[in-house]
């Protein structure tokens, strides 16, 4: 990007002091476009078209009901919903005169009133009873334990209704003049998002609002976003990925957002009916974590109009070339990588959509992003600032935040290529990325130790050729005689309130490995579930031993019990390679 691009994007952000003053902005030459574009299925031929205009006085009249009710600026605003426009309408709604909080409708009551409680919640907007959705019961048990929340708004589903004429437990909001811009300069918390796995610890990370606008501006311009754009979004709301990187970033562009069904990417019929979905809507781009992007790989294309589309945008967790290969050889359009953070309001480096098919990486910085590393060698930690870095972390010890002068280190090993491409090489930071969702390993052990037989607990990453990965635990135990491997599995799944987090497999050991100052060696547990990995996806072939002995454990060396010709060893290949992970020459 140049100089001059750059200081377009600087003076729009100095002018946007938050999202609802984005679309405003939007709304005041592209009143009558369609912003949102929600279908109930594939082949909805009627679906529920949100122009600018109608988003912004969607949004503003929940501003304006929340003002009514005298929300505080630092009061959260739960949203409890799948990705519609309504619930996107509260979320630009809500940023603007106090705190959206995006929950994820799968968490256990215990882990929904946890996060609830830590985030100050006033009021939650949940999506109304439907045959699809869950939430409701969990939603009612974890209100019992937040007396604060005196307010709940349903949301509807299958039709646009004005939002000051939802109904609440208060009544009927009043009709307020259109918000003020916020009083603390949109420098102040305006979100919460939360990072982890478990119940017992919650951590939710404070993004302000110039912060999300500026992580919305910055994403339609590293994926090359135009208001000419109609991207098919299937990432969910309380995920930076989805609320910011992928819609709210199209909205700032002019563009439109399309949505399908209330599963979203976890809708069968969704996989099945993709390539109808993209060609009726004529979209321009579809957007999928990696792990949905391995099942719509599979599905015929058959009939399906693609020549609108322009790429696949994907991102949240590590892309197997094997797989991006596939997917680009099918549809004759390239895969563009994105590399974000929640810290970083979802955005740190993309790969635009311009037609160029590039080599995997996860793309250029955005333009003014700030991308050093740990030191001048070719590979090194990502360290990360910008306009768009959050303001810290809340947790029940405390609100923590990172000196704004300091770099954010993102826990990532990288380089740069000649084409100042960012390549991902592995992680300092110990957290397991299952199908784009962040799982802390503490919390995993935390729900371990509380079992009272454990001795010794680490959880990291076993790769997966489904999730990217999933969390594998190694224990050690008090007593071996008395120890119950089913008990402990149940307890943790009382513990682990987000199912994505609890481990797929709990290995015991008479002792975990320690390193020579008595930690435990996580880079030895991950070479060993590399090990199991690779060797249940080579079980067919004539595989006497794995070995994985690097330290970042993505290389396996294979000893075969005869020796193996040249096509065996190009099928084992290709096996680990969908893990992953390399065979070693």
């Amino acid at each position: 990007m140049s100089e001059g691009h750059d200081a377009v994007i600087r003076d729009r952000l100095s002018a946007t002091s938050d999202l609802l003053e984005m679309v405003r902005g939007v709304a005041r030459t592209r009143a009558n476009h369609p912003a949102v574009v929600f279908l109930a299925d594939p082949d909805d031929p009627d679906p529920r078209v949100y122009t600018y205009a109608t988003l912004q006085r969607q949004a503003e009249a929940v501003a304006e009901g929340l003002k009514s009710v005298e929300l505080g600026r630092d009061q959260a605003v739960a949203i409890l919903s799948p990705t519609t426009p309504e619930a996107l309408a509260v979320l630009i709604g809500a940023s603007s005169v106090g705190v959206a909080f995006p929950l994820n409708p799968l968490l256990s009551p215990q882990a929904m009133a946890a996060q609830m409680r830590l985030a100050c919640t006033r009021a939650v907007f949940v999506a109304q009873e439907h045959p699809d959705l869950d939430h409701h019961g969990r939603l009612k048990t974890a209100l019992a334990s937040t007396p604060d929340i005196d307010l709940v708004v349903r949301l509807p589903l299958t039709e646009t209704q004005d939002v000051g004429l939802w109904g609440t437990d208060r009544g009927a909001w009043s009709r307020w003049p259109a918000p003020s811009p916020r009083a603390d300069n949109g420098k102040g918390a305006a979100a919460l998002f939360h990072t982890g796995g478990t119940t017992g610890h919650p951590k939710l990370a404070e993004l302000s609002a110039r912060g999300m606008v500026a992580g919305a501006i910055m994403s339609a311009a590293a994926l090359s976003i135009t208001s000419d754009d109609r991207l098919l979004i299937g990432l969910p709301l309380f995920h930076v990925g989805g609320a910011i990187t992928s819609i709210l970033s199209t909205l700032s562009a002019g563009g439109t957002v399309i949505l399908c069904g209330l599963l979203g990417a976890r809708s069968p019929k969704l996989v099945a009916g993709v390539w109808r979905a993209l060609a009726q809507t004529r979209a321009t781009a579809l957007v999928l974590v990696p792990t949905s992007l391995g099942s719509v790989v599979e599905t015929p294309i058959n009939a399906a109009d693609l020549s609108h589309l322009r790429g696949v945008v994907t991102g949240s967790s590590a892309l197997s070339p094997v797989l991006a290969a596939r997917l680009e050889a099918k549809i004759g359009k390239p895969v563009c990588q994105v590399y974000g953070m929640t810290e970083l309001s979802g955005i740190c480096t993309a790969q635009p959509l311009d037609g160029q098919f590039r080599t995997p990486a996860v793309g250029r910085p955005a333009p003014l992003l700030e991308l050093a590393f740990d030191h001048d060698g070719a590979v090194g930690e990502v360290l990360l600032g910008g306009p768009n870095r959050f303001l810290g972390y809340r947790t029940v010890q405390g609100e923590t935040a990172p000196p704004s002068d300091d770099p954010i280190r993102s826990g990532d090993l990288g380089r740069l290529d000649a084409d100042g491409q960012l390549h991902l090489l592995g992680r300092r930071k110990d957290v397991i990325i299952r199908g784009g969702h962040n799982i802390d390993p503490m919390m995993i052990e935390d729900a371990a130790y509380s079992f009272g037989g454990v001795a010794q607990a680490a959880a990291v990453a076993m790769p997966d050729t489904y999730a990217g990965e999933v969390p594998i635990l190694y224990v050690s135990v008090k007593n071996p005689s008395q120890f119950v491997l089913e008990d402990l599995e149940d307890h943790l799944r009382n513990q682990i309130a987000e199912p994505p987090a609890r481990p797929k497999r709990i290995m015991v050991l008479d002792t975990l490995p320690l390193t020579p100052v008595g930690k435990v060696a996580r880079f030895a547990l991950r070479q060993a579930a590399a090990e199991i990995a690779a060797w249940e996806a080579l079980d067919n072939l004539s595989v006497s031993n794995v070995l994985c002995r690097d330290t970042a454990a993505k290389e396996i060396t294979v000893e075969w019990q005869v020796d193996a010709d040249r096509s065996a060893v190009e099928i084992a290949a290709e096996i680990l390679s969908h893990l992953g992970l390399r065979l070693a020459p």
